[in-house]
């Protein structure tokens, strides 16, 4: 099974709670988090393995911490993004279509956007799950974004080393996506999409963003499908959460959850 890598930080103990809760079952996991004087023994123990990231180090280069790790491809993903509902095998034949078509990146976030003909587009159709991976040339569609995501190691790990001095919030950049064009980066594609807070998401693999500049999710304007309005409450309660940190109060328009990620477009 392709190893989890969690990137964490001790202020958001929290949240990483609630991510290892949701990733209990999952046991090739790697913990990568900051020291501290905390004492998280049980929840280190939730892990196969915790890297220690020097927090004094920018974002890009906190990650290149997983040099250390002999792996050739990981699925990374950071402790905001609860992975509330997952296919393991659906995962494993994404691995398997990257391997085979030599694919650098699998983005595994929603994105809808039909390509013409000339871009590559793969069929994924197995097992009764159907959908399209498109490879992604167009800079303005984030090439590289910091969501889940599936990668060669080797290829992550070259693009931080160029990056190193951005942080979570620069990393983004349009150099960056530009930088991407190189690489077989790809991402998913069906008619149909679960609405997971800020994102969306394929059925086979769901996760809910639950903070935003460390604040949490709405309970109203949060775009959530009502199969996670439930979860999300649940997160809430089970990790008192809402002792712990404010709800985002920021209004979103129709154009934030349903804008150019969600209309079918044609490039």
């Amino acid at each position: 099974m392709i190893p989890y890598i969690v990137y964490s930080h001790s202020e958001y103990v929290d949240i990483l709670s609630a991510q290892t809760h949701y990733l209990s079952s999952y046991e090739n996991k790697i913990l990568l988090i900051n020291k501290s004087d905390i004492d998280l023994t049980n929840l280190y123990s939730n892990y196969k393995q915790v890297l220690f990231y020097d927090d004094n180090l920018p974002y890009a280069s906190r990650l290149l911490k997983l040099t250390e790790l002999d792996l050739d491809y990981i699925l990374f993903i950071h402790d905001i993004d609860v992975v509330v509902k997952r296919n393991d095998v659906v995962v494993e034949q994404l691995l398997d279509k990257m391997i085979e078509y030599d694919i650098d990146r699998i983005d595994l976030q929603y994105k809808n956007i039909i390509h013409n003909q000339g871009t590559e587009t793969l069929l994924i159709d197995r097992d009764n799950s159907k959908f399209y991976l498109n490879k992604q040339e167009n800079v303005k569609h984030y090439i590289y974004n910091v969501q889940p995501s599936i990668w060669k190691m080797s290829t992550f790990m070259e693009i931080m080393l160029k990056f190193q001095n951005e942080t979570y919030r620069t990393i983004e950049s349009e150099s960056m996506q530009v930088f991407c064009q190189k690489y077989r980066i790809f991402k998913l594609y069906w008619e149909s999409y679960v609405n997971c807070g800020h994102f969306g998401c394929i059925p086979f693999f769901q996760f809910i963003h639950l903070t935003h500049a460390g604040k949490l999710l709405s309970l109203t304007n949060n775009n959530l499908n009502k199969s996670l309005v439930s979860i999300y409450d649940s997160i809430l309660e089970q990790f008192k959460l809402t002792e712990t940190r404010k709800f985002d109060t920021r209004i979103y328009g129709p154009e934030y959850y349903h804008g150019p990620s969600k209309i079918k477009e044609w490039v």
